[in-house]
């Protein structure tokens, strides 16, 4: 994989799994964070049934959705219905089309089985991070209402490096099929954010209105630095840690 090749990411869920460091040296749970283990508690002994499932019996589960189109069709609807900003009429969010579509793919493809192991093989590598480890990149999250319970913003913000949290208006777990004209603009807004973040970070560096520092201070300091790589005319032309005296000191780049 080449994750120095990635410029940004955007996501609209973060896995249940998700579990940033919590050591003396991190920040204390703050009661929005308290309040929302809350949350995914209630929500977990009212609607995990299935997750259980899938991750503890997969191969059981898997032979009875394999066997009966009713069956599979019931397994999967009731997640549409249930996960979606519908009210209760899944008709408001999806069409019959899409939805027998995308019953007809599993099933004529016979791949409820292994679409059920993710459950099963993420309990082998949760996200769960230690001290210290970073996501670096941009990230951008959007928030759709009806999505299942999603952490706040601080606890997401102790991994990841967030600049851009916004509030969708209408949409839930399946937003992208729900409403993609909507998730488009999300990602719209997200990336053109990012573009204009490397101009203006190439255009101060291009003026000199960084304090260049030498790796060796880098390294012994401590601090976050971001690191910004561009090629002009197709040669490297700086490499180098910035000082981080700007608005944007939080961000790292790697522009190839």
């Amino acid at each position: 994989m080449y994750p120095e090749r990635v410029r940004g990411l955007h996501l609209n869920y973060i896995p249940g799994s998700y579990k940033p460091p919590l050591t003396p040296n991190t920040p204390s749970v703050s009661e929005e964070e308290r309040a929302y283990f809350d949350i995914v508690a209630e929500w977990l002994e009212r609607e995990g049934a299935y997750s259980a499932l899938h991750r503890t019996k997969p191969e059981t589960l898997a032979f009875a959705l394999s066997d009966s189109p009713t069956g599979l069709t019931s397994w999967m609807v009731e997640k549409f219905q249930g996960w979606s900003d519908c009210d209760g009429d899944m008709e408001r969010s999806f069409s019959l089309d899409h939805i027998l579509t995308n019953i007809s793919i599993y099933w004529f493809t016979n791949s409820i089985a292994s679409s059920i192991r993710i459950y099963t093989e993420g309990t082998k590598m949760p996200l769960h991070f230690t001290e210290g480890q970073r996501v670096t990149v941009p990230t951008g999250v959007s928030l759709f209402p009806k999505e299942l319970p999603t952490p706040p913003r601080s606890w997401v913000e102790r991994v990841y490096n967030i600049t851009y949290w916004e509030k969708a208006n209408k949409g839930g777990h399946f937003a992208a099929m729900e409403n993609p004209k909507l998730f488009a603009e999300h990602l719209n807004h997200f990336f053109s954010f990012i573009k204009h973040l490397i101009v203006s970070i190439l255009e101060r560096a291009m003026k000199h209105q960084y304090n260049w520092l030498p790796s060796s201070e880098c390294n012994s300091s401590g601090a976050s630095f971001t690191r910004l790589r561009f090629t002009l005319k197709g040669k490297m032309t700086q490499s180098c840690p910035l000082n981080p005296v700007s608005d944007i000191t939080t961000v790292r780049l790697e522009l190839i």
